[in-house]
């Protein structure tokens, strides 16, 4: 096959301490033809200014195209804006703050010409590196163990890849046009349109390393925090797939090719988040009914509604282990007729 112009994308925004690295990476990469996108949202620090001055020292083979937003557009609308300036078939992602192997564009390229083409997004493992660069684990996306079917991930509330491994086909772009730009997030939606259009890709190679807890919020949660810090960051978490399921919604419905398990799967998604959403910013009363008014409206809770009840209910019961009350002693009979009943461990 004829090689594809591929348009490589690094989105920074106030990453002076790491953007010269993540520069470096993309001007690095052994594939051509190469256009190598560098975009600032309009940082209050130097990140700009490095960028610039790399791309005038840069006398490789790549096309370089150098943009600075003139006011914060935030990640989603940074995104958005992105993708307008590119010219190739496919677009690889990657962040200001993360370091790309050499060969992580060749390596999707042909992944991508085995498949045959079209429509699709690529994503592959990471290994993690912490903000001073000890390298850390290697780390595989949680769909890559799921079924990728577009309505089983739609049920389990979109799926998610890790969007700094990312690649996607600019004929996905074409199909779906822009996330909207009150989503929190860009790689949540990448993974429902990918499936949707029947090709999500796992390389199990560690084409990136990630760094952690130098970009965004959950890139460092789940690391020795407090039961009401882990709340309140399932909280967020919870309505920011609200919000989500309001874009899966809107995909589902103008996707022909979507059929009834498709369209049944957005709408539960979208119920199940509101019920988990409005029980956990209530009271262990309001949560219940929460539960009980998602159960009647959509049926026995998927893995995810699952494990939120999980953690809500261990949240709770942590300390009431040894109550004599019994209002305690039938949540408890509850909970663990739930997690005998195949409740995940959170």
């Amino acid at each position: 096959m004829e090689a594809p112009l591929v348009s490589f994308v690094l989105v920074a925004y106030n990453q002076e301490q790491y953007v010269g690295q993540a520069v470096s990476s993309a001007l690095a990469q052994t594939y051509e033809p190469l256009e190598v996108i560098l975009s600032d949202d309009c940082s209050s620090d130097r990140t700009f200014e490095i960028m610039e001055q790399m791309v005038a020292a840069y006398k490789g083979p790549h096309q370089i195209v150098l943009n600075r937003n003139s006011r914060n557009l935030g990640i989603v609308r940074h995104v958005n804006k992105v993708w307008s300036l590119c010219h190739g078939e496919l677009i690889i992602g990657a962040a200001g703050d993360d370091i790309s192997v050499p060969e992580r564009t060749s390596t999707v390229v042909d992944a991508w010409n085995e498949g045959g083409r079209g429509p699709a997004v690529i994503y592959a493992q990471v290994r993690k590196m912490s903000k001073d660069g000890t390298l850390l684990d290697t780390s595989a996306p949680v769909v890559s163990q799921l079924d990728t079917r577009a309505h089983v991930l739609l049920r389990e509330w979109g799926g998610h890849i890790t969007g700094a491994s990312c690649a996607i086909t600019m004929s996905v772009v074409r199909i779906f046009g822009e996330i909207r730009s009150d989503m929190p997030c860009e790689d949540v939606p990448l993974t429902w349109r990918s499936a949707l259009c029947g090709r999500l890709l796992f390389l199990p190679q560690a084409l990136v390393f990630w760094r952690v807890g130098a970009g965004g919020v959950w890139s460092s949660a789940g690391y020795t925090r407090t039961p009401q810090e882990r709340m309140r960051l399932l909280v967020r978490w919870v309505r920011e797939r609200h919000r989500l399921s309001f874009q899966a919604c809107q995909d589902v419905a103008g996707f022909p090719a979507a059929g009834r398990r498709e369209r049944v799967a957005a709408r539960r998604f979208n119920i199940e988040s509101r019920c988990a959403l409005e029980g956990l910013e209530a009271g262990i009363v309001g949560f219940c009914w929460a539960c009980v008014r998602s159960f009647l409206l959509v049926g026995w809770p998927s893995h995810m509604m699952q494990r939120i009840i999980h953690m809500q209910l261990r949240y709770w019961f942590e300390d009431k282990r040894t109550s004599e009350s019994a209002g305690w002693r039938c949540f408890f009979r509850c909970y663990y007729f739930l997690r005998r009943h195949g409740m995940p461990n959170p």
